[in-house]
């Protein structure tokens, strides 16, 4: 289908870049759920923009759950910083079994957790050529596209549950 989520509102995320990302890629079809994008700074009829932030409840949890479910790829990318971003997306993404691509910045959360072309995708800089390449490949590659989502499920269930959550929190008190 050829259905890319970006989603967010943080501003750590490159939102021009995602812009011109999707301009760039006619034959794939954008949703884009932020407020700090607006309507006439798209110009591009493959790009389907979503007026939402989270504390508002533009939409709903389930309505975010099926966008993720539906698309085939979750972007988020991301200008440099040693502060974390794209964290909530990132896992949300995964545990629905849709795929990330994410700019790897010093600040990335988790390292340790998330492998390349394991369990998500990293791409280094926010230049067209790079991401239009990684997109291309996981939405070509059924099979990589399949293992890096099974990866990803399999690491948020070992690695972030409510439970696992909850004795860290456990441990630190």
């Amino acid at each position: 289908n050829n259905n890319i989520l970006f989603i967010g509102n943080d501003l750590m995320r490159d939102y021009s870049f995602a812009i011109n990302l999707a301009r760039n890629m006619p034959d794939y079809e954008f949703t884009f759920v932020t407020k700090n994008i607006n309507e006439n700074e798209l110009l591009s009829k493959n790009i389907k923009l979503i007026n939402g932030i989270w504390s508002e409840e533009t939409l709903t949890d389930n309505e975010i759950k099926k966008l993720y479910e539906k698309s085939d790829l979750t972007i988020i990318p991301l200008n440099e910083s040693l502060q974390p971003s794209g964290q909530s997306v990132a896992l949300q993404s995964m545990s629905s079994g849709t795929p990330v691509i994410i700019t790897k910045t010093n600040g990335f959360w988790a390292p340790n957790d998330f492998k390349d072309d394991e369990n998500i995708l990293f791409v280094s800089t926010n230049e067209i050529t790079e991401w239009k390449n990684r997109i291309n490949s996981i939405i070509n590659d059924k099979d990589l596209s399949k293992t890096i989502s099974i990866n990803a499920k399999n690491t948020i269930s070992s690695k972030y549950t409510l439970k696992i959550f909850d004795k860290k929190i456990s441990d630190l008190i």
